[in-house]
């Protein structure tokens, strides 16, 4: 019985953080007529000034490149990304780069502070040692159950 109360308070405590995270940054974005989905994908991207590829973006983000895709076309459509070529000349397909524009590096300025305020609220009453501790407990759990999901 103790491994199952285990698994429930691990599961539901990381279901919860994770549902707070997604309220939080669709509160951030809603303004823009984003969602939460968007601010992983357009934080990392613009981590990258030269832009990333699907596949690059895909690992970064740890999604699928379906969703990159989708996402992809969705903030194309906004004019917050475009797709550009090895030389920087507009094109689409998923072999070509994507970039933030000039408005989407307008937005990002605005989303990279709202960001930057819920990390320091989230983690205020955390001395930075446990915090370090807390990102090396997660990374550890995200790479037992990735190297070894069912065992």
């Amino acid at each position: 019985m103790f491994h199952l109360d285990r698994f429930l308070r691990f599961s539901v405590a990381v279901e919860t953080l994770q549902k707070a995270v997604n309220r939080y940054k669709n509160a951030c974005v809603s303004r823009f007529g984003l969602h939460g989905m968007h601010v992983t994908f357009l934080c990392t991207l613009s981590k990258c000034e030269g832009g990333m590829t699907a596949t690059e973006l895909s690992k970064s983000c740890s999604v699928d490149k379906a969703f990159i895709s989708r996402t992809g076309t969705e903030l194309r459509e906004m004019g917050l990304v475009s797709y550009v070529s090895g030389e920087g000349q507009p094109v689409s397909g998923y072999k070509n780069k994507i970039c933030l524009t000039d408005k989407g590096w307008e937005v990002m300025r605005e989303i990279s502070d709202m960001v930057m305020t819920g990390v320091e609220k989230a983690t205020k009453d955390l001395a930075p040692e446990i915090l370090e501790q807390f990102y090396e407990v997660i990374d550890s759990i995200d790479n037992n159950l990735t190297l070894n999901p069912a065992k």
